[in-house]
């Protein structure tokens, strides 16, 4: 504006000549009259006055607000005068407080500030819907507003937290201390807000202010991703959290809690470790939390998962109000009920409880609305499951394009391109997981591996594809899986195919790929005769594989080797529960070894050991035992007994594993054996939901099924 109002260099007034200056477009002079400079000048304060004023009413008119944006106002002030400079200078400390990596962030206070006056808030105050019309005009989705009351040199500063639209609950916190310690007080009061604002305990806010600043906001991070089920977002922030302050003992829970539903996060850290390590950081009542979390840590022996259910239920009753709590309990129920020996409704009814509690102490868990709506999940409730997590408002992509693609909805990959591209890598294997045998389940995996960013998640996603392939009858395409992993993993221990031999063994499986596995066990494992003289049990234990595998080869002395040595470690007396276990293992081994003769007193005796869900075996070992004791009392002719045993494997049929599909196999044989027509209908349909490409190998194993469906029609009609 000055140079165009400026005679332009080179010219003298002097010379008898009209000031000019050159137009920006044409560089050609123009005459200048003697109000030039006043003209442009209003000109000027014109454009920009309607320009701010069409700013201010764009944004009000777009009424776009980010719920992670806090619009922080000066504090009312009482008191001595000489601090009343805290009035303002508070917005300017919390501002540091509420802003940093993550989370949420505030308005810059020298804008809130400024837009405080200008409504007239230094004269007279602001209502609140005037103070919420700011927030809005500035796009955040909350606003924090308060008091400060000064007494000698003492100060109390109380402020509330609310949404900047209408309605919703406002969280409210107080602090006291000298006037000298506002930075402090800033900082605890900020905590407290934070804290609230994504559903912690309120006792929990007291130990919360012990922890560094930094450590803290990486925390709350984690809990508002927990909740809204972002769950490697929620992992990276808790782990953060630890590396600020390793003694975090709530970090550590939370880390585990992600953990559980993560796959590509799982084992990477021992949250639970760090959490009973520095549990005298924990409050009473966060204290039986952890004990409900960790039963085994606190008993100092591996339970049984019906001992462990007891004790969490014993326990809740001194934390009903926690949702934690009720969490764990529906969580065991869900996925655990069925190796408890009850039936899948009745699991799934207890377990539906437990998070309805939950939700109507705390209806914003998101992965608990999830477990609601999956309860329903089946070949007869797949609409009715999504229909559930939209009531409950829950962000389940899973539900909602599995069902898609398992009631008739397109299987092209293209059809779902766009709502697979906004996903997570976690939201991508639960895709892949509730889509079944379909070409959407490959796609969402490759998907999650092409997103992965480091070797140990594509390790974990590698092995997830392999076993979801064999179970779903394609062992070709597993075997491929199976050779990048051997090019990315350098120690193949870590990744020996267990489920490779347990479905060559009971599903007439890839034999070959069987016989590989079992190489692995003897080049990455200790070797057998070598067990003998240091005897050992984990669920990782090549014993109980091997005596399978050599069952199967009908190598008598290779399973009588395998017996013996689970024997010697069933004999020790230093390791109580591995010592249960081996000999749970060499009992089950011997069922498998009879020629077809059936022991009924050994048989009840395992049998009635794996009713309570038997501590340090994998899932798919004490699948395998359970389908030995069903296949055991179906030849010595018991099919309710069959049934039940078999049932101790059921789970939502939604992915491959050898519950889900070897286990859902027999399972619907023996309901149908037993009387149950409905329920062998059942389950034999959500099998054949799991084997949608199984190859042609498998193939007959399935179309066997098939006919007795069409059978079992035809008997209807």
């Amino acid at each position: 504006l000055e140079r165009i109002a400026t005679p332009t260099a080179g010219m003298s007034p002097a010379a008898g000549m009209t000031p000019t200056s050159r137009t920006a477009a044409t560089g050609m002079p123009t005459a200048r009259r003697p109000m030039a400079r006043v003209a442009v000048m209003a000109l000027a304060t014109a454009v920009l006055l309607t320009a701010g004023w069409f700013g201010v009413k764009a944004l009000r008119g777009a009424g776009a607000t980010d719920r992670n944006v806090v619009l922080v106002l000066p504090f009312e002030f009482s008191g001595a005068p000489a601090l009343a400079y805290l009035r303002e200078g508070i917005v300017n400390v919390l501002e540091a407080n509420l802003t940093g990596e993550g989370g949420p962030r505030a308005i810059a206070s020298q804008t809130a500030i400024a837009q405080w006056k200008r409504k007239g808030g230094a004269e007279r105050g602001l209502t609140e819907e005037e103070a919420r019309a700011i927030a809005r005009d500035l796009g955040a989705g909350q606003l924090l507003r308060g008091s400060i009351v000064a007494a000698g040199t003492d100060l109390v500063v109380s402020a509330s937290l609310t949404s900047a639209g209408a309605g919703g609950r406002a969280i409210q916190a107080q602090v006291k201390g000298p006037a000298d310690s506002i930075a402090s007080l800033a900082t605890q009061l900020a905590g407290q807000l934070l804290s609230l604002r994504v559903g912690e305990a309120t006792e929990r806010i007291h130990a919360l202010q012990t922890v560094p600043p930094a450590a803290l906001r990486q925390y709350l991070v984690g809990q508002q991703a927990l909740r809204e089920s972002r769950f490697n977002d929620a992992y990276n922030a808790f782990t953060a959290a630890l590396g600020q302050d390793s003694t975090f003992a709530l970090a550590g829970m939370g880390l585990n809690t992600a953990q559980s539903w993560s796959l590509i996060s799982v084992g990477a850290g021992d949250g639970l470790g760090i959490a009973f390590r520095h549990r005298d950081h924990l409050g009473p009542r966060d204290l039986v939390l952890l004990e409900m979390t960790t039963p085994t840590r606190f008993a100092g022996h591996p339970l049984t998962i019906r001992e462990r259910m007891d004790l969490r239920e014993r326990l809740v009753v001194q934390i009903s109000d926690r949702p934690e709590g009720w969490y764990l309990i529906g969580d065991d129920y869900f996925h655990r009920g069925a190796a408890m020996g009850l039936t899948q409704p009745e699991s799934m009814r207890r377990a539906v409880f437990a998070f309805q509690k939950l939700l109507a102490l705390d209806p914003g868990v998101t992965y608990v609305q999830r477990h609601v709506a999956e309860a329903n999940w089946g070949a007869d409730g797949y609409l009715r499951a999504r229909q559930v997590s939209e009531s409950l408002g829950a962000v389940a992509p899973h539900l909602a394009i599995g069902a898609r693609v398992l009631t008739g909805d397109s299987t092209d990959v293209g059809h779902y391109r766009a709502e697979l591209d906004k996903l997570d890598v976690d939201a991508l294997v639960m895709v892949a997981v509730f889509t079944g045998g379909t070409s959407i389940s490959d796609s969402a995996l490759a998907r999650a591996l092409d997103r992965s960013t480091d070797a140990a998640q594509r390790t974990r996603l590698l092995l997830a594809q392999r076993t979801f392939m064999t179970f779903q009858g394609r062992p070709a395409a597993a075997r491929q899986v199976g050779d990048r992993l051997a090019h990315a993993v350098r120690t193949p221990a870590a990744t020996v195919p267990q489920e490779v031999v347990y479905d060559a063994v009971f599903s007439s499986g890839d034999t070959a790929s069987g016989a590989e596995a079992m190489a692995d066990f003897g080049r990455g494992l200790r070797p057998v005769p070598e067990a003998l003289a240091h005897p050992q049990f984990s669920e990782r234990s090549p014993l109980f594989v091997t005596g399978l595998w050599a069952s199967f080869r009908n190598d008598t002395a290779g399973l009588a080797a395998a017996t013996k040595q689970l024997d010697a470690i069933a004999a020790r007396t230093d390791s109580m529960y591995p010592a249960r276990a081996a000999g749970l293992a060499a009992d089950a081994l011997r069922l498998i070894s009879s020629a077809g003769v059936t022991d009924r007193v050994l048989l009840t005796r395992v049998d009635s050991v794996l009713q309570d869900g038997p501590p340090l075996l994998s899932v798919d070992m004490r699948s395998a035992m359970n389908l030995i004791v069903a296949r055991s009392w179906e030849r010595a002719g018991d099919a309710r007994r069959a049934a039940a045993a078999a049932e101790r494997n059921a789970v939502i049929e939604v992915s491959g594993s050898l519950n889900s599909t070897v286990g859902a196999r027999d399972l619907g044989r023996l309901k149908l054996a037993a009387g149950d027509t409905a329920e062998a209908v059942r389950v034999w349909r959500n099998y054949l939901v799991v084997r949608g490409r199984a190859e042609p190998s498998q193939r007959a194993l399935d179309d066997e099924i098939r006919k007795k469906l069409a059978a079992i029609d035809r008997a209807k009609r």
